[in-house]
C-alpha cells in the first residue's frame, strides 16, 4: 500500500471518528442539561439526595471523559498529519508501522514504546 493512500485512509478514519465523537459529546451534554433542568424544576433535594447525586457524578466522570480524551487524541493525530510528522513515534522517533497506524490511527507511539509506556505507568 502506498504511503499517500495509507495517509488518506487514516485521515478519513480520523475525521469520521472525530465527527461521531463530537456528535456523541453534544448529545450527552444536551441530555445532561435537560436532566439538570428537570431536576431543578421538580423539587428541592435534601442533603442525602445531593450527596448521592455527587457520588454518582464522581463515578460517571472518568467514563464521561473518555469520549473527550479520544476526541483530543484524534485532533492531535490530524494535526500531526497536517504538519507532516504523522506516523513518527513520539518516543523513539522511528516510523510507526503502517499496520499499527491502520489499526490505531490516533496512536502516538510504536508498539514497543507504547508497551514500555504502559508498563512504566502500571509500576508507578
Amino acid at each position: 500500500m502506498r504511503k499517500d493512500s495509507v495517509l488518506e485512509s487514516v485521515k478519513q478514519q480520523l475525521t469520521q471518528r472525530l465527527a461521531e465523537l463530537r456528535g456523541d459529546i453534544a448529545r450527552e451534554q444536551a441530555a445532561e442539561d435537560d436532566a439538570r433542568q428537570v431536576r431543578g424544576a421538580h423539587e428541592v433535594q435534601d442533603a442525602g439526595e445531593v450527596a448521592t447525586q455527587t457520588a454518582l457524578a464522581e463515578v460517571r466522570a472518568p467514563a464521561a471523559d473518555m469520549p473527550m480524551r479520544e476526541a483530543l487524541a484524534l485532533e492531535a493525530a490530524l494535526h500531526r498529519l497536517a504538519e507532516g510528522n504523522y506516523g513518527i513515534c513520539a518516543d523513539c522517533h522511528r516510523q510507526i508501522p503502517v499496520a499499527r497506524l491502520l489499526a490505531e490511527p490516533a496512536c502516538l507511539r510504536c508498539l514497543g514504546c507504547q508497551q514500555a509506556c504502559e508498563s512504566h505507568a502500571t509500576r508507578s
